[in-house]
């Protein structure tokens, strides 16, 4: 299967996923789900504040005849909703053996039909003395309406993350596809990018409320919260140790083991009681703020460094002059080849980092003046352009090793090839063999000399376009007849020799040339024909490849002669 159809069946699964959400978003929200914003109405209630627990009181109106559904959300609090003093609603009220808070979530609770003229009661219970729980808006409406509201505020935050999550997984794609299969569990840069980015958005999804939906347990998604945040600085400085100089991959490898090590203490820490991983995250800001510092640090270091020269432009300007085999071989060499892993640099990757680092500062910074209770989008909007930008650098550097390869294989073929003809030249012929005898197989080869006849009074009677006719028309006839049993090279001005190996089919090949040669020569209006010699290699005759090349050209020469005579003894 092609690389663009394993693109597009990765396009079509995510679409089939958002499907699949769009699907149980439309089962659960029921028939109202209509797209208005304004379903759900404000129930205005004032809350009362004593200690760590805050408590809304209201006599519910007439609407609640029917029956409707409450929609609001808690941070860092257990919660419990009570109808004439009956608890008909708790959440994270049971006993937890993992630690104080049950996280942030957001609730829809149905009361009961009937209800119009009793009293409601919204305890939020708060986990920490440190915050104090946001004073949220409490809406009521249908079950469907209440969750319908929730949907419209997060959509921005989806979409956004729907994007992040696709260029994720376009790296993850272009990791496996440009990454031969022995080292495709190996780190590497396309891998981490497109791990980081799916993390991230994992993160995102969750502060909005979406993941809520898919996995409704706040005890998970509590962890799943502050995990994600240790992790994909992680990736970024593996991402980072990817690109960077040697001298600088330790610092970042050992970044990224300081957040794997922080993860794995403070999960320990958490569910032994000891302290929870929401009361550690001043550490974690610490730990990404000296990271931070470190990586601008590098970016300066390795941006004093002397950038490296054009190679390009330095081969466009040796391909005016100089050995074409040189050329290709020095081209080759400072390229390294066909090599199909970018390599970038970290100063390359300033702008996007800066971005990157910006954001996540930003988030911080907005998550500290709400009181350690609200994120922004500052975060998933960052890392998108993010991703974006480097994309859309990797796009630019695979298309500039495509072209590196365009020029190799140019310069290659070049050195190795004879232009006129389209044949393989001298070149190609002495690295044959020399090959051939440096791996001693030489028993079971055969070899042909071909040689136009008459070659200069072509040239001098009838001019040399006529020449060149000659020999693009003698290495046709040799290519078709021959092809398929070894090479031929063009080792002189009207010398060829043909390499393969012994075949029954050659001596029936043989005569196919003569064939065609003769068809030919009677389309032209000069004379045309071509002697040739054939040689089996002999190891009692021949000491080496070349023996055999000069008993076929003693035996090109006799048929060379043999048709001289024979044109010289027919009738004019």
């Amino acid at each position: 299967m092609s690389a663009g159809k394993r693109l597009m069946l990765c396009f079509y699964a995510v679409l089939l996923f958002l499907a699949v959400i769009l699907g149980r978003l439309f089962y659960t929200t029921g028939k109202d789900f209509d797209g208005d914003a304004e379903a759900t109405t404000l129930l205005d209630i004032e809350p009362v504040q004593e200690g760590n627990v805050l408590t809304w009181t209201e006599t519910l109106p007439d609407a609640f005849e029917e029956g409707l559904s409450l929609l609001f959300e808690s941070s860092q609090s257990d919660v419990e909703v009570l109808l004439d003093g009956k608890r008909i609603y708790t959440y994270g009220m049971e006993e937890r053996s993992w630690g104080k808070s049950p996280g942030s979530y957001w609730h829809v609770v149905d009361i009961p039909e009937r209800s119009a003229g009793k009293t409601l009661t919204i305890r939020h219970l708060i986990a920490y003395d440190s915050i104090r729980d946001d004073i949220p808006t409490i809406r009521y409406g249908s079950h469907g309406e209440c969750v319908e509201t929730k949907i419209l505020d997060m959509l921005p935050v989806l979409v956004l993350n729907c994007i992040i999550i696709f260029c994720g997984m376009i790296c993850i794609f272009l990791h496996i596809e440009r990454t031969p299969k022995r080292k495709r569990a190996e780190l590497g840069s396309l891998l981490c990018l497109g791990l980081f980015a799916i993390l991230v958005a994992v993160w995102s999804l969750r502060q909005c409320g979406f993941l809520q939906l898919l996995i409704p347990n706040g005890g998970v998604l509590y962890f799943i919260d502050l995990q994600m945040l240790l992790l994909f600085p992680a990736l970024i400085d593996l991402f980072i140790y990817t690109i960077c100089e040697k001298r600088h991959k330790t610092g970042f490898a050992a970044f990224a083991g300081a957040y794997l090590l922080c993860v794995t203490v403070e999960t320990v820490l958490q569910l032994l009681g000891v302290a929870d991983m929401f009361e550690l995250l001043f550490l974690t800001h610490g730990l990404i703020l000296v990271n931070v510092l470190y990586l601008f640090w590098t970016i300066w270091q390795e941006g004093r460094d002397v950038s490296k020269p054009d190679i390009r432009s330095e081969s466009v300007e040796e391909s005016e002059s100089g050995n074409d085999l040189d050329l290709a071989r020095r081209f080759e060499r400072e390229t390294g080849g066909k090599q199909r892993e970018v390599k970038g640099h970290l100063p390359q990757m300033k702008l996007p980092l800066c971005i990157l680092v910006a954001s996540g500062i930003m988030e911080m910074i907005s998550y500290y003046i709400s009181l350690l209770k609200e994120v922004s989008v500052f975060m998933a909007l960052g890392t998108m352009i993010f991703i974006v930008m480097l994309m859309w650098q990797r796009v630019h550097e695979y298309y500039d090793i495509e072209l590196e390869e365009e020029k190799l294989a140019y310069f290659k073929k070049l050195a190795r090839t004879d232009m006129l003809t389209g044949a393989l030249n001298r070149n190609a012929y002495e690295e044959e063999l020399k090959t051939l005898a440096k791996s001693g197989d030489m028993n079971g080869r055969c070899a042909i000399v071909f040689d136009l006849n008459n070659m200069k009074g072509i040239n001098d009677n009838y001019g040399h376009e006529k020449g060149d006719q000659a020999l693009k028309t003698c290495y046709q006839c040799i290519s078709k007849a021959f092809g398929e049993f070894g090479r031929c090279y063009r080792i002189g001005g009207d010398e060829f020799v043909f390499l393969g190996k012994k075949n029954e089919g050659i001596r029936k090949a043989a005569e196919q040339f003569g064939e065609a040669i003769k068809r030919e020569a009677a389309q032209f209006d000069f004379p045309f024909s071509v002697a040739f010699g054939y040689a089996d290699f002999d190891p009692k005759k021949d000491a080496d490849l070349n023996a055999m090349i000069r008993r076929c050209d003693v035996l090109m020469y006799q048929d060379k002669r043999t048709k001289k005579a024979a044109m010289l003894a027919a009738p004019v």
